[in-house]
C-alpha cells in the first residue's frame, strides 16, 4: 500500500488543500489553524483520526479538541 502524506499550512492556497483531500490521505501534517478551518468547512474529517500531533506549544489547544469531538 502506497501511503499519502498531505502537508498544509497557512498562507498556502486554501483551494488546493480542500482539492487534494477529495482523494485519500494517511498521514496530513500542517499547522493547527490549518488544519481547524479544513474541519471546520468539513473537508477533513478528524472523527476517525486515531492521532493527533500539533507542533505549535504556543496554540491553544482547546479550539482543536473541541472541534474534533
Amino acid at each position: 500500500m502506497k501511503i499519502q502524506v498531505m502537508a498544509t499550512t497557512g498562507g498556502t492556497s486554501l483551494k488546493d488543500d480542500i482539492m487534494r483531500l477529495y482523494q485519500p490521505v494517511h498521514l496530513l501534517v500542517g499547522t493547527p489553524g490549518r488544519i481547524l478551518d479544513l474541519a471546520k468547512k468539513g473537508v477533513c474529517i478528524l472523527k476517525d483520526c486515531s492521532m493527533l500531533v500539533l507542533d505549535e506549544v504556543n496554540f491553544n489547544a482547546t479550539r482543536v479538541s473541541s472541534n474534533i469531538t
